[in-house]
């Protein structure tokens, strides 16, 4: 499949990060960290942070895509030890809030759903403890976010300001 670039500018992405704080905010979820997926996950992590005054950020480093190919596994890295993680999934539970997990897209899906597994939950988020946003998701996507701001075609490759030359 030939895929087509998109460009996006930083007021698009601030629009979809204000879409997708909405609604959070209409949920009335209460979120207690926020894991960024390194890269992708970074700039909107801290955006959406700010936007629900959120002070408690990690980092995981997981990759799917170097450049616009695709790898056979997905590769992941805590930043943050994974014990540590744990720690602020289970303080999460105690004080009712939940942990939001933050990704630029859901394209195959399997980079989130491999966050998510190592996270120890495995597959869909149905639990109340961890929620998972993408900027973007893809409908041929095996894993659905609990939030995403909007749906793009499965031939589109979404370019980020942040990735642009």
């Amino acid at each position: 499949m030939k895929l087509l670039k998109r460009c996006i500018d930083w007021d698009e992405v601030s629009r979809l990060c204000s879409l997708i704080a909405d609604k959070i905010r209409d949920d009335g979820v209460s979120i207690g960290c926020i894991l960024a997926v390194a890269r992708g996950g970074i700039v909107p992590a801290m955006i959406i942070a700010e936007m629900l005054s959120v002070d408690d950020i990690d980092l995981i480093r997981a990759r799917h895509y170097q450049g616009m190919m695709m790898d056979e596994d997905v590769s992941i890295e805590f930043i943050t030890p994974l014990q540590d993680m744990q720690k602020k999934i289970d303080r999460c539970r105690r004080e009712g809030r939940i942990m939001l997990v933050v990704d630029d897209i859901a394209d195959t899906g399997l980079t989130i759903k491999a966050v998510v597994d190592a996270l120890g939950k495995g597959g869909k988020s149905n639990d109340t403890i961890i929620a998972v946003t993408t900027l973007y998701m893809k409908p041929r996507s095996i894993f659905k976010p609990d939030y995403y701001a909007e749906i793009c075609r499965d031939d589109e490759w979404i370019v980020f300001p942040w990735e642009q030359d």
